[in-house]
């Protein structure tokens, strides 16, 4: 293909997410639709036209108001920011068995994946750990440290630097949940103390400056009350194809985790409605957007060096926005590349103009920063901009082992390893295209490499591009040689893991991470492209590749990691005792998987209490490939043990290296996952307790469910119930029959055959519902309830009182007293009933300080010859913590059958008059 030139040589170094600000939503693998070519384009040339800045706080991944930061992203150009305090870690969870500290992996990349829909630039964490629901804002106050959180607030504020502060919540209890709450009190707390260089010094010494937002807002304001502005987040963007709130709501649609998926919006208005709280409340006035008011034009920053700025600067300024003007006028949806020319000579007037600015003594040192950081974003977002118009893709790949060949190579994509290893070797390519007809030459190609924390280094081609200059169809192949150093630090969560799930903060491995989402990737490709003369970069992050089924062709960061994860299961494990002390052996299981890119042969062997033995002592591992998995059991003998816990771990030798801690990836089909760590270490904890024998236990398997490992512990013996035998199979042949977490959410054959369960407890057998949602508030059970309420207990270590102590759950096989509820964590239980007919006997009650008593979360009717019982007490968060009375009481509801005088197939009559129908 000939080469075309422009008249004048253009030099334009295209940067796509490499400042700072842009690269922490974790360098998308691949844009939207929405956010290339001509559509990027033209709403890169809104951005570029203002210096409107806002940044909404937030508590919980989910909280944020999509519609509102897409209307102004996207709508407005407004540079959009969204500080959430917790990962969502004390979340539900519909989609799997991702918890806690798990939970806050996955809840933190499904807020990335909606930031993008949304037209986020930058999401930013405290270290604040959500511990689950809770109605009180002092114990906010107590679990977290009020100026703690303040402190990461007024960080995120100092780092972001919003014209602009939008809190979600209004601090009042209004808005429910207690950290709601705590999200308003520290917006307006943080709005002041930002500003102030008395507060949180420390951060100044850092580097950062003091800075004053313009103006406070508040949502959650509803268009009867008084408000000052209102958000048409239904408005409709031609270019775009759909309203802000058509696409926020696929961006919402992200917290699968949380809701299962989204809904489209319906047509029509969708206002939000916002009151101004500073810098002085206002009243009912209206205004025309947050901004009105205050300069956001790029002329307007010469105000911010004084009352007398210099005249360069503000020659500087009206012609940086001549140049964006002259884009504007230039841009065609069908010819975007035509507003380049004048974009290259914007970019190269900005840079000029930081140049001076930063040798310019005659204004003081802070609004010279200020201003500095002003034109330095002016600079990215001009790169995007040049990027989108030219159809610049950047696609740096890991080399697979074996590339496709023949006629169909082009349509093939050959699998690559996904995690690096310390001390490995593997190739990169990049490719480098730009699709529109005006070339542009490819002058340099860099890898970027971040193995250790601060560490950074260059890696440079092993031979020049294919070709330099690149239009249209072209495509410039650039190889490298990448070693591993072999102290690199895996890619992992910057803070470090926390000893237990009651602590509400976070500390920090990595502190100068502090705020991102995650650490960075390791690896990115950094291109020089030159069009008339102005340097620039693009900035992508290397890439692996995987064919799954069903999902296609997968491409995912690559990760440095272990050569070896060792993981040993349970983590939590009971160890029933008896009366003398002694004890029956039981068995854990270790898990190994191989990042050894050939056969890895090793030994593995556990560390155990004194006394405690093995079975193998020890045992020889071969793991043949890349990606191998193995299993390993071991039988422990504890001996004699007392009520207590007792820690075993795992530990691998291979090359002469000790391995002891594993990985899981965190998420799932269609979500970037991310590898969670812990170490290879058994939690078994010494329990009174005893089970019934010969249990005949079928499960329902629900969502976020370990309840059957937890009941292995106990020796019980489960049998899971598939769609198929639920729908037609002999359920008679069960004692006792549990449902699973959320099983009415997460399993519509439930739904559809739970008359079959009804029959089966009339015909004598015992059904156990474990927690559910108001997907079950569908008069499922046997008599009539309402649990519509979402009622819900939070504060575990209230007392709770025992109201029927001589039921059989309470007394068979073990007795159950307010001594088992100890210690419990996150939360007594969730989707307590409301209401219920009279065949339901409560037989316990709890509540949250200035909550009315609750009855509704341990529940049992007869019906026909068998018993029905709904648990809605948070055994799921318990049984995985290893919380001794949890697994007491589970005990006892699986043993239910089989309790003397209790109702059960065959055994006793129905106690209660009109129960033999519903």
């Amino acid at each position: 293909m000939r080469i075309r030139t422009l008249p004048a040589v253009l030099a334009v170094v295209v940067v796509l997410a490499a400042a700072q600000n842009f690269d922490w939503l974790g360098s998308a693998v691949l844009p939207l639709p929405i956010d290339r070519g001509a559509a990027g384009t033209w709403q890169m040339l809104k951005q570029l036209a203002t210096t409107a800045s806002a940044l909404q706080i937030t508590a919980h991944p989910d909280d944020e108001d999509g519609g509102m930061l897409t209307y102004e992203a996207r709508g407005q150009g407004v540079r959009m920011g969204l500080l959430t305090l917790t990962r969502g870690e004390g979340g539900q969870n519909v989609i799997n068995d991702d918890y806690f500290d798990a939970a806050g992996l996955l809840r933190t990349r499904e807020v990335l994946d909606a930031d993008r829909f949304y037209g986020v630039s930058t999401q930013m964490f405290t270290r604040a750990v959500d511990y689950g629901y809770s109605r009180s804002v002092d114990e906010a106050r107590r679990k977290w440290g009020e100026q703690r959180v303040l402190g990461d607030v007024v960080r995120a504020i100092r780092t972001f630097r919003p014209l602009v502060i939008l809190s979600r919540f209004q601090g009042k209890p209004r808005d429910g949940h207690a950290h709601h709450q705590m999200a308003g009190i520290l917006a307006r707390a943080a709005f002041a103390a930002a500003a102030d260089p008395r507060q949180f010094p420390e951060q100044l010494r850092e580097g950062l400056r003091p800075w004053r937002a313009r103006k406070l807002y508040m949502d959650n304001v509803r268009r009867q009350e008084v408000w000052n502005v209102a958000v048409p987040e239904g408005a409709y963007d031609p270019v775009l194809g759909e309203t802000y709130i058509e696409i926020a709501r696929q961006g919402w649609w992200q917290h699968v985790s949380q809701y299962g998926g989204g809904a489209i919006a319906h047509p029509g208005a969708y206002d939000s409605y916002y009151k101004r709280l500073a810098p002085d409340p206002a009243g009912a006035d209206h205004e025309r957007g947050f901004f009105a008011g205050v300069d956001t034009t790029l002329p307007g920053l010469a105000a911010w060096a004084g009352s007398h700025p210099p005249a360069w600067l503000a020659a500087g300024l009206r012609r940086i926005a001549e140049q964006v003007s002259a884009a504007t006028a230039a841009f065609r949806m069908t010819a975007p590349a035509d507003c380049v020319p004048a974009l290259a000579r914007g970019l190269e007037q900005t840079r000029a103009l930081e140049q001076r600015l930063s040798a310019a003594t005659e204004i003081a040192p802070e609004p010279r920063a200020d201003i500095g950081a002003e034109l330095a974003l002016k600079e990215q977002q001009f790169q995007t901009a040049i990027a989108d118009a030219l159809g610049v893709q950047v696609l740096p790949m890991v080399q697979p082992e074996r590339q496709p060949t023949g006629f169909f190579a082009r349509f093939a994509w050959s699998d690559t390893l996904r995690i690096a290893v310390p001390g490995s070797r593997f190739g990169v390519t990049v490719d480098v295209s730009s699709r529109s007809p005006l070339p542009v030459q490819v002058s340099s190609v860099v890898l970027d490499a971040q193995w250790k924390p601060g560490q950074r280094a260059t890696i440079s081609a092993l031979r020049p591009a294919t070709s330099g200059a690149i239009s249209g169809e072209d495509v410039s192949s650039w190889s490298f040689q990448v070693n591993v150093p072999a102290d690199a630090a895996y890619t992992r969560p910057y803070w470090k893991p926390r000893a237990s799930v009651e602590e509400s903060w976070y500390q920090l491995a990595v502190p100068q991470d502090i705020l991102r989402p995650f650490a960075p990737y390791p690896l990115h490709a950094v291109v020089t492209l030159s069009v008339d003369g102005v340097p620039v970069r693009v900035r992508r992050v290397v890439l692996t590749s995987r064919h799954e089924t069903g999902l296609g062709q997968v491409l995912l960061p690559l990760l440095v990691g272990p050569e070896l994860s060792v993981s040993l299961l349970p983590r939590a494990a009971v160890v029933p005792i008896g009366g003398g002390g002694a004890t029956a052996s039981f068995t854990v299981t270790a898990e190994l998987a191989s990042n050894v890119n050939g056969p890895a042969n090793g030994t593995l062997r556990l560390q155990l209490p004194p006394g405690w033995r093995s079975a193998p002592a020890a045992a020889q591992f071969t793991l043949p490939r890349l990606g191998a998995e193995a299993t390993q059991q071991f039988v422990i003998s504890p001996g004699a043990i007392a009520a207590g816990t007792y820690v075993l771990s795992a530990q691998a030798q291979l090359g002469g290296r000790d391995f002891g801690e594993g990985y899981r990836m965190v998420g799932y089909d269609g979500i970037r996952p991310y590898p969670f760590y812990q170490p290879a270490a058994t939690r078994a904890i010494g329990v009174p307790v005893r089970v019934a024998p010969d249990l005949r236990l079928g499960y329902v398997m629900g969502t976020g469910d370990e309840v059957p490992q937890a009941l292995a512990t106990l020796g019980v013996n489960v049998h899971l119930i598939g769609p198929q035998e639920l729908a037609s199979g002999d359920l008679r042949r069960y004692d006792e029959i549990m449902l699973g977490v959320r099983a009415y959410a997460a399993r519509d054959d439930l739904r559809r055959f739970n008359q079959r369960l009804l029959q089966y407890v009339h015909d004598g057998g015992v059904l156990v519902v474990q927690y559910n949602t108001g997907e079950m508030n569908h008069d499922y059970g046997p008599y009539p309830y309402d649990m519509s309420g979402g009622t819900r207990v939070t504060q575990e270590e209230e007392p709770v009182r025992i109201l029927q102590p001589a039921s059989p759950i309470f007394t068979y096989p073990n007795h159950i007293t307010a001594a088992d509820f100890d210690n419990w964590v996150e939360e007594r239980g969730h989707g307590f009933w409301d209401r219920w007919a009279p065949q339901y006997e409560p037989l316990l009650e709890t509540h949250d300080q200035g909550q009315a008593p609750q009855e509704g979360g341990l529940l049992v009717a007869h019906y026909g010859r068998g018993v029905y019982v709904y648990v809605a007490l948070a055994l799921y968060r318990q049984l995985p913590q290893g919380v001794p009375g949890a697994f007491r009481l589970l005990a006892n509801l699986v043993s239910l059958p089989k309790a003397p005088h209790a109702a059960g197939r065959d055994r006793v009559q129905t106690t209660r008059g009109g129960a033999e129908g519903r």
